[in-house]
């Protein structure tokens, strides 16, 4: 339980707001959905992310924490970083973002969905910054 509310707090304390303000508390601060409405700027590229620090003591291995809201988060933990891969589930159990992590840091395509599971974007990051954005329609 501590570390589902630790884990809760830094993602919570990290997030932005947008459209849907619990849908992207989560997401926005792991940098897995920006707010896609907008349109793509310039600017966009040279920002970056960092991704939530692992509590203290968590175990290596498979982690997986479901927020006040219902999102569920799943990643694994290496080196006392989040790493390999960063999703997030829709309360309804759909996949809403898959982010690709290496070494602590996102590090390749991250994709979001509808709750229905309709691929909506594209992100391509490289080593914390954003690269491409592309909405899906």
């Amino acid at each position: 339980m501590k570390k589902v509310l630790m884990v809760s707090a830094c993602i919570l304390m990290s997030g932005c707001t947008g459209f849907a303000q619990k849908y992207v508390e989560i997401s926005d601060s792991l940098g897995l959905t920006p707010d896609y409405a907008k349109p793509i700027e310039q600017e966009q590229s040279t920002k970056s992310f960092n991704t939530p620090q692992v509590p203290p003591n968590t175990p290596e291995g498979e982690f997986e924490t479901t927020s006040s809201n219902g999102l569920v988060f799943k990643s694994y933990v290496e080196n006392g970083k989040f790493n390999r891969y960063a999703d997030v589930y829709y309360p309804n159990g759909q996949l809403q973002s898959h982010t690709v992590l290496k070494d602590g840091l996102v590090d390749g395509w991250s994709y979001g969905y509808t709750p229905q599971g309709k691929l909506m974007s594209r992100i391509l990051y490289e080593k914390g910054k954003i690269i491409k954005q592309e909405k899906v329609e």
